[in-house]
């Protein structure tokens, strides 16, 4: 499978981008949305198609 990751448009399988724009940290137990002050420098450990995916695996929002 050609899977391919560009940190601007996000993750690509086979040329069809797959919109995981959610990043989550297991160590604070956050996740994080574009737009967000920590957003740009989050390495995230997962990555969700929306919040609701993220909060019901026990991540909660960041604040800032």
């Amino acid at each position: 499978m050609d899977l391919q990751l560009n940190p601007e448009s996000g993750l690509h399988v086979m040329g069809v981008a797959i919109a995981h724009h959610i990043k989550a940290k297991d160590s604070s137990g956050l996740y994080h949305v574009p737009g967000g002050t920590l957003y740009e420098r989050t390495i995230p450990d997962r990555c969700y198609a929306s919040t609701e995916a993220a909060e019901s695996d026990g991540y909660r929002p960041s604040q800032r």
